[in-house]
Parts: C-alpha cells; sequence; structure tokens
C-alpha cells in the first residue's frame, strides 16, 4: 500500500516474485526485499520489477526465514546457514555447520547492529 493502507496491490509468481509463499518482507527506501520459500526477491524500484535469487545464485538454501539489510550488505537466514551478500546480492558467501557454523537446523533470525 502506497496510501497508508487505504488499498493495496498484490504482488505474487505473476508478478515476478520467486514464491507466493512469503517469510518475511522487509523495505528500504525504494528497495522491497521478500523472504520466501523458494529464494529472494528483491526490487529497487518500489515493485516494478524483481530479482529473484536462489541457491542457483549462490544462497546457501532456497528457503530464507528472515532478511536484513544494511547498505548493499544484504544478510539472509536460511534453512540451511547464513548467506551474506555484500555488493547487493550479486555474489554470496555461507556459513554453514560444514566450515564451523554451528546451526544443524538452520537459521531463523538475523539481525545486525
Amino acid at each position: 500500500s502506497t496510501d497508508e493502507g487505504k488499498t493495496w496491490k498484490p504482488y505474487t509468481t505473476t508478478n515476478g516474485l520467486v514464491s507466493n509463499s512469503i517469510n518475511k518482507i522487509l523495505m528500504v527506501g525504494s528497495n522491497i526485499y521478500i523472504a520466501t520459500q523458494s529464494g529472494l526477491s528483491i526490487s529497487t524500484n518500489s515493485g516494478s520489477s524483481w530479482t529473484n535469487i536462489t541457491t542457483a545464485n549462490g544462497l546457501a538454501s532456497n528457503i530464507i526465514r528472515d532478511v536484513f539489510v544494511i547498505g548493499s550488505t544484504i544478510y539472509l537466514a536460511t534453512d540451511n546457514g547464513l548467506s551474506i551478500s555484500k555488493n547487493g546480492g550479486v555474489f554470496w558467501k555461507n556459513y554453514q555447520s560444514t566450515i564451523g557454523f554451528i546451526c544443524p537446523n538452520g537459521v531463523y533470525q538475523v539481525s545486525v547492529q
């Protein structure tokens, strides 16, 4: 909604989202980050178009439970560890139990201070 909730525009896979199963929505300025059961959808133009990011792009898992953004750094809590991109989602580094990150059941929430 752009009018304090008076009207709403639905966004689905038809509009370009990676999934209709949404776990979290984060807005930072005109950027929208949607964590889903099938990856991350990012819009840099208030929802006019979407870029979808999945394990094919380097994520630890397609199940994204939480998203947190500071500047161009994106932090994702996934079903298989923590995924971090320091360049707006172009490249990802994953922290999983196989490299010493203790989270056998995934990461459920991420917050950075």
